[in-house]
């Protein structure tokens, strides 16, 4: 009798057991629109053109985007930037592609979205690699064939880590200044670690790296007495430096963002010696998304499209499917 006891119990427990163990390695669910998209991966000096599904994709991208640490309705507006970007560019919808590499998108950030492989997903994440890849992927897969549209046409989903109070319009970062793209207040991203930040450099420094921009026309000797003396010619709508006096050049301020590698163009600066010393505000471009905004505002409740609703003005989320 106690044999039959101890059989069933034991059975009792493998119902309880084996389903929680398998459970921590599930797959990636189904997603909608699950084509093919062509995706021409970097992996240091070496790139390979990868054949591989849109919803694995967009997994990897919203894995290289985003902290998987993230609130899972963060996780998941990101995932459906990512697949309205994705969208825009897939040569099967008659989108524009990668011209630059042959391909439907590629895996860097400076010229389409960031992307990780599984492999370096497995290195980066360690022990915490099934945990966090299932929960990306459910983020992909529970916002299934939603892109985002205005007037019915999908967007350009602009997104950057920390806004720093406030995104910036995109007519005062780029030529063109598109109406869903307009900046809008942000109390929700103090949490960042970029919030602020500063840099600092000596003058010389800071002349030899600004001499070296091709817009600029002043010599390092001369950039060493200006320098310390710039001011703001002109700021953005925002309090973002749009323009630079220096000396007698006007210098713009996305120019001394890039080749001081300072956070965004929301910058004071100070002298301290033969150094300067900046202070910045928020991390990226400023214009979309703010993604630890966004996270924010998935703490406070708020939906993954209440979210993309705050961020894109006048946008719906309209749910696509793949050619049948």
């Amino acid at each position: 009798m106690r044999t039959v006891i101890f059989a069933v119990l034991f059975f009792v427990l493998l119902l309880i057991f084996v389903p929680l163990i398998i459970g921590s390695f599930k797959t990636p669910l189904p997603n909608n629109l699950d084509v093919d998209i062509m995706v021409k991966v970097w992996l240091e000096a070496e790139s390979r053109a990868v054949n591989m599904r849109l919803g694995d994709y967009l997994v990897g991208v919203v894995a290289a985007e985003m902290p998987a640490s993230f609130n899972h309705e963060a996780l998941r507006a990101q995932a459906v930037a990512a697949r309205t970007y994705a969208y825009r560019r897939l040569k099967l919808y008659g989108g524009s592609g990668c011209q630059k590499n042959n391909a439907d998108v590629c895996s860097s950030f400076r010229c389409c979205q960031a992307f990780y492989t599984k492999e370096e997903l497995k290195k980066r994440w360690g022990s915490k690699y099934n945990e966090y890849y299932y929960k990306i992927a459910k983020a992909v897969s529970s916002t299934a064939g939603w892109i985002i549209v205005h007037n019915n046409l999908p967007i350009d989903p602009l997104f950057h880590s920390t806004c720093g109070g406030h995104t910036e319009n995109s007519g005062e970062v780029w030529q063109k200044d598109l109406p869903y793209l307009q900046g809008v207040e942000c109390e929700y991203c103090q949490n960042s670690p970029k919030y602020y930040q500063t840099k600092q450099f000596t003058v010389s420094q800071a002349a030899a790296l600004v001499a070296a921009d091709q817009s600029m026309v002043l010599p390092v000797a001369n950039l060493k007495a200006t320098l310390p003396r710039m001011s703001v010619n002109k700021r953005t709508a925002t309090n973002r430096v749009a323009e630079l006096k220096i000396g007698s050049i006007v210098y713009k301020g996305v120019n001394l963002r890039s080749v001081l590698g300072l956070n965004s163009t929301w910058f004071t600066w100070k002298l301290d010696g033969d150094k300067i010393i900046f202070t910045t505000r928020g991390y990226g471009h400023g214009v979309g998304m703010c993604q630890y905004g966004a996270n924010g505002l998935a703490q406070n409740g708020y939906k993954c499209q209440d979210i993309l609703k705050y961020y894109y003005q006048g946008v719906e989320i309209k749910k696509i499917s793949a050619p049948k």
